[in-house]
């Protein structure tokens, strides 16, 4: 059974959300089902041991209801009437009561999301107090919920949609009531409605922005120009309207508007951090870091200092770590290239090390060891790059890309053109067939492998010709490089026809 959903689930939960759940199918309200009663508890206890011999189809049967099926008629359709061993018919109840528990589960999962979203909750309650006709309760409930948005230092897109959710209930009470504050409900209701229109927009813009960037998409939102035009807000309404001026300016940055300026933008978010979730924070310095990234791959060094920052401050915050608590492989990566371009080689070993519990468990290996090799090249040592990665195999092709790209760089510091020119062409040929990876991209990666191979032949050649022709060639590579746009590693490239 540990294929089955409800294994999976149960293997995700803390050990006081499995006895909360326990404590869910304890209860008559949620679960009548006195088998399902029993299995939990079962479960709880070898929480969190859900191997394949304690929870083996046959084992949990016999446990749980073999007493109950000593034997059993069963009919069939070709041997007729005979009779099955009671294994098999607790067998066949065993999996009747795990569909009820995994109907229980997902009800469970519902009410843990729910735990901590009291404002929803109080919505709720107002609706219903409306529909019982208890309006005293509803009168003193409604205040309570206004002064708790009113007071709430949040002010993401979720905050308005609270704010609008609470003013459109309580435009229908004063409708239904007759009273005349329904029209000044219905004019909040739409202030909300803009705020939360507006911050979702220009969210999903940035989003989209940075998906078009990796692979080949043209996606464009509609009715974007007019909501940049109306949200053209004073300086003053950055608190209160965090996430629309955020975005805004986030977006605009993206863009490469010449109004939107780092610096400014990085401290408008750090002076507006209260306004947003953990998740939305996340995001938002995502998009940072992504503009970060895209400024350095077109050359412009100075954002190495600004993204080595900004991760720095991620890490402090905690901000990297996904919902499980693990730090993402791309992050870790990322961290690691960027410290050791900038020359934090001690404190890259340290993070690249300190962090390697923290990767998600199925990348774990295969990212430690690409960064290790990254780290083993910046401090010159060749030969454990290779020992790292020429027999390591990587499932996803961005890894895959990084790693031959890595190589590529090891073969050209040790003079290796046959395997370079090997290595180029299986290269070239792994980007003709994944059609996934936008143009821009497969265009940066094969200027790199072109180029390299010439910066390596005209290295090996050097001696070769007179001096003029070599002068002639390396000013010709390095005229080549700078007008050839985006180049992956492009200031390792540069560097390195350089001190030819």
């Amino acid at each position: 059974m540990t294929r089955h959903p409800l294994i999976q689930a149960l293997r995700t939960l803390s050990r006081a959300e499995m006895r909360r759940f326990r404590e869910m199918a304890e209860s008559p309200y949620f679960n009548k089902h006195r088998d399902v009663r029993k299995l939990i508890a079962f479960l709880e206890k070898i929480y969190p041991d859900f191997s394949a011999r304690k929870c083996k189809r046959a084992r949990l049967a016999a446990q749980l209801f073999a007493e109950r099926h000593k034997t059993k008629t069963v009919q069939t359709k070709t041997d007729g009437p005979h009779q099955d061993t009671g294994m098999n018919a607790a067998e066949k109840h065993l999996a009747v009561v795990f569909t009820y528990a995994w109907r229980l589960f997902r009800e469970f999962a519902a009410q843990e999301q729910e735990r901590g979203e009291k404002t929803e909750k109080l919505l709720r309650q107002l609706v219903f107090f409306r529909q019982r006709g208890l309006f005293k309760i509803y009168t003193k409930q409604q205040a309570s919920l206004k002064n708790r948005l009113k007071n709430s230092p949040m002010r993401d897109s979720r905050h308005y949609l609270q704010a609008l959710l609470l003013e459109s209930e309580l435009n229908h009470y004063h409708n239904i009531r007759n009273t005349y504050e329904s029209a000044k409900h219905l004019v909040r209701k739409q202030q909300a409605l803009d705020s939360f229109f507006f911050s979702e927009k220009l969210k999903d813009a940035c989003e989209l922005h940075i998906r078009n960037k990796i692979t080949k998409t043209t996606y464009e939102l509609s009715m974007l120009e007019h909501v940049l035009q109306e949200t053209d807000y004073p300086p003053a309404s950055h608190q209160h309207l965090a996430a629309v001026v955020v975005y805004r300016q986030i977006l605009l940055l993206l863009q490469g508007s010449p109004s939107a300026q780092y610096k400014e933008v990085l401290k408008n978010i750090r002076e507006t951090e209260s306004a947003f979730s953990r998740e939305e924070l996340q995001n938002i310095y995502n998009y940072l870091q992504n503009y970060c990234i895209e400024q350095i791959n077109s050359g412009q060094s100075a954002y190495l200092r600004k993204a080595y920052d900004l991760y720095q401050l991620q890490l402090r915050q905690g901000l990297l770590l996904d919902e499980r608590g693990f730090l993402p492989e791309w992050h870790y990566k990322n961290i690691t290239t960027i410290g050791l371009r900038l020359g934090e080689t001690e404190w890259v070993h340290q993070f690249i090390h300190e962090y390697r519990e923290q990767l998600p468990p199925d990348a774990r290996e295969a990212a430690f060891t690409f960064n290790l090799a990254a780290w083993h090249y910046a401090c010159a040592e060749y030969k454990q790059v290779l020992q790292l990665l020429v027999q390591l195999e990587y499932s996803d092709f961005r890894y895959y890309l990084g790693a031959k790209a890595l190589l590529l760089r090891t073969y050209y510091e040790l003079e290796e053109y046959e395997a370079l020119a090997s290595l180029a062409e299986a290269f070239r040929q792994y980007l003709k067939r994944h059609k996934i990876l936008a143009d821009e991209r497969v265009k940066a990666f094969r200027k790199l492998l072109r180029f390299t191979r010439r910066a390596l032949l005209l290295k090996i050649e050097k001696g070769l010709h007179r001096k003029e022709k070599f002068l002639r060639d390396k000013q010709k590579l390095e005229a080549d490089i700078q007008k050839a746009g985006t180049i992956i590693n492009k200031e390792w490239l540069a560097e390195k026809v350089e001190r030819l």
